[in-house]
């Protein structure tokens, strides 16, 4: 799973939203039903540095989301519990 350190989760999202970047990731998608984009894809994006009053627009302008429920995955302990 991606964890973004150097850029807002919310500045990344609305980044990765914007329709220059939806047709850059278009050009490393699988072509299947259901198309795909590699981790390692994702990280050759280009990300620009974003001005600090610009993130605290965004991350004010997104409502915060409420947790997701754990996937099952995540709650098992592997020794069968």
């Amino acid at each position: 799973m991606l964890n973004p350190k150097a850029i807002a989760p919310e500045v990344l999202l609305t980044y990765l939203r914007l329709p220059i970047v939806c047709e850059l990731m278009d050009l490393h998608t699988s072509a299947s039903l259901y198309p795909t984009i590699s981790e390692r894809d994702i990280l050759k994006l280009p990300i620009p540095k974003i001005p600090e009053k610009a993130s605290r627009d965004i991350i004010t302008q997104i409502p915060p989301r409420s947790p997701s429920p754990a996937r099952p995955s995540q709650t098992r302990r592997g020794n069968g519990d």
